[in-house]
């Protein structure tokens, strides 16, 4: 699995929460409504529903991108290595002038650090700045 994978899965659990789940509860409970009215900040259903969209743009924007460092390949598989590609957006791929950031880039760790206690997520996604 990778960090790509691993992030929209998580945000199409917590969309599905928020659209599906307990969370569409929320939007009819009086008591819920009653609190949002109290407290104007409290984050609403559809906030919720384009935390999840925003973060599924960030992670579809920093793609994986077999623009290879170093052409390693692995010797069984003979496919380019994990640490081969970079990513897309940080990268600027089409500039030979501009320095290559390895996938993941800091942007999914940070992302992923919010999912940081689910087993799936791995120390190496972990960020350096978290």
């Amino acid at each position: 699995m990778t960090i790509t994978e691993f992030l929209l899965a998580q945000i199409a659990k917590d969309e599905a929460y928020w659209r599906d789940g307990e969370g569409r509860y929320a939007r009819d409970c009086q008591e819920c409504a009653a609190l949002s009215d109290h407290e104007p900040d409290r984050p609403t259903v559809d906030r919720m529903l384009a935390d999840c969209a925003a973060k599924r743009r960030i992670v579809d924007l920093h793609g994986r991108v077999g623009h290879p460092l170093n052409r390693k390949r692995n010797p069984f598989t003979g496919e380019l290595e994990a640490d081969s590609f970079v990513c897309d957006e940080c990268s600027g791929v089409d500039d030979p002038y501009v320095d290559q950031v390895e996938y993941p880039c800091e942007t999914l760790r940070i992302l992923a650090s919010v999912y940081a206690d689910h087993d799936d997520c791995r120390d190496e996604w972990r960020s350096s700045t978290a």
